[in-house]
């Protein structure tokens, strides 16, 4: 067995056991969850200050949050993001959102990865509201005045998904700057299993392109989720809960074919 075999296979045994978490908490929401549950924000504010590798994640304020590489070679623990402090401003020569613009804890996204959020009970939630920044592979050159797109990929139980896509903005003098950005229309009110999110880096000619050059980089906080869904009944939970196994088996293979599809075209 060779090494990428055997990384594989590593891979699959921690999705196995993440799984069956998944469907063991499926379970337990049914017996102890109402029917719906109030807005939540994914702030990071209890996320480990670490570098992400690609298949590491973290829990916060219900959600997993893990991270990924696109690259069809991509191995466990190539750097895809790193959870970091504002008011920390070692950025490793990346140019980096302003401290002044949010001081707080947030997640970067690096190297083109791309981060998947999933709730941490199985059940649906729609997303609000975020705040994202541009982050630069270099502090030393000159960035467009739009340098790069963030895109949300929510997917559906049913297999489908609905995409936005927003526009981040130019450095100012003292940097890059954390915006706000509100979802809207169809995407803003229906709730998804899962949501991909990633980075599009963009030209002075305003051609812009995913997972093909290590610098689709992004930065985000403040995550606004609502809506979580209903929980099953007792009689349906099972029948839920394989599906929703059987949705996460086959998502990130899924998104590669889908998402690298769609990256590999010109965004004006």
């Amino acid at each position: 067995m060779n090494y990428l075999q055997q990384a594989v296979t590593t891979a699959t045994r921690r999705s196995s056991r993440r799984l069956a978490q998944l469907a063991g908490a499926v379970a337990l929401a049914c017996a102890i969850l109402p029917s719906a549950q109030a807005s939540t924000t994914i702030d990071f504010e209890n996320a480990p200050l670490n570098l992400l590798g690609n298949g590491d994640y973290f829990t916060d304020n219900g959600f997993y949050v893990n991270a990924f590489s696109n690259s069809a070679l991509g191995q466990p623990g190539d750097l895809v993001g790193v959870v970091a402090q504002g008011s920390d401003q070692s950025c490793w020569n990346m140019a980096c959102p302003s401290e002044a613009s949010n001081p707080s804890r947030y997640v970067m996204g690096l190297n083109d990865g791309y981060l998947d959020i999933t709730h941490t009970t199985g059940q649906a939630f729609s997303i609000q509201s975020f705040d994202a920044s541009f982050v630069g592979a270099y502090d030393s050159i000159t960035y467009p005045t739009v340098p790069g797109l963030l895109r949300i990929q929510g997917f559906l139980s049913n297999g489908t998904s609905l995409t936005q896509t927003y526009s981040l903005g130019g450095m100012s003098s003292s940097g890059f700057q954390f915006g706000h950005f509100l979802t809207s229309g169809a995407f803003a009110t229906t709730q998804f299993v899962e949501v991909a999110i990633f980075g599009f880096v963009c030209n002075t000619a305003g051609n812009c392109n995913a997972f093909s050059s290590n610098q689709g980089q992004f930065a985000i906080d403040n995550i606004a989720t609502n809506g979580i869904a209903p929980v099953p009944e007792p009689e349906t939970w099972l029948m839920f809960g394989s599906g929703l196994l059987g949705l996460a088996a086959v998502a990130r293979r899924r998104r590669q074919a889908a998402d690298a599809a769609a990256a590999t075209a010109t965004a004006a």
